[in-house]
């Protein structure tokens, strides 16, 4: 991955934000997250649970403590079908993001619980990752329901079920509590 976050495209022409329905707590940390498909392609919605993203795309997650970003995420799709994973450490000026070291780092971070805050390593990405039908884990069916019908007409999405349009997937719970 490239050494400086500013090199992964995230502030592009076509870079679009999202926010997923059913976030993960992150110790408290705000996040927000953007994603480029390349010119011209679409994401294979088919299968509902493992949508097929077009070699090429990328998707980001800033965390930020107290509204300073700490770390983004980088996840792209390479040419040859891969994943490549990475993460990136914001200066305290909070001007520029830098790789983190392959495995990973502690940082004292203000705000953060313990006043510590755990950058993940490459090889940690697919603790999460890895198991799922498709690694893009915020950005789906179920986390973008209300989402569906623009981005079908943006072009985005390609080949999702009718039945989806109809009737989005929800996490049926009577609490958020429960549901989460």
């Amino acid at each position: 991955p490239p050494q400086h976050l500013r090199d992964t495209g995230l502030h592009a022409p076509g870079v679009q934000a999202f926010a997923p329905r059913y976030a993960l707590w992150s110790d408290g940390a705000q996040k927000r997250r953007w994603i480029a498909l390349p010119a011209g392609r679409a994401i294979d919605a088919r299968d509902p649970d493992a949508w097929d993203f077009p070699r090429g795309t990328k998707l980001w997650k800033e965390f930020a403590v107290d509204g300073r970003p700490v770390e983004t995420r980088y996840i792209e799709r390479r040419a040859d079908g891969g994943w490549t994973f990475a993460s990136y450490v914001w200066n305290d000026a909070g001007t520029d993001a830098t790789l983190a070291p392959p495995r990973g780092t502690l940082l004292a971070v203000a705000g953060a619980p313990g006043g510590r805050y755990a950058v993940p390593g490459r090889g940690d990405c697919g603790a999460c990752h890895g198991g799922a039908p498709a690694p893009v884990l915020g950005f789906s069916a179920l986390q973008l329901a209300d989402e569906l019908p623009a981005l079908v007409a943006r072009g985005a999405l390609r080949h999702l079920p009718a039945a989806l349009l109809k009737t989005p997937p929800r996490i049926a719970a009577e609490t958020s509590t429960e549901r989460a």
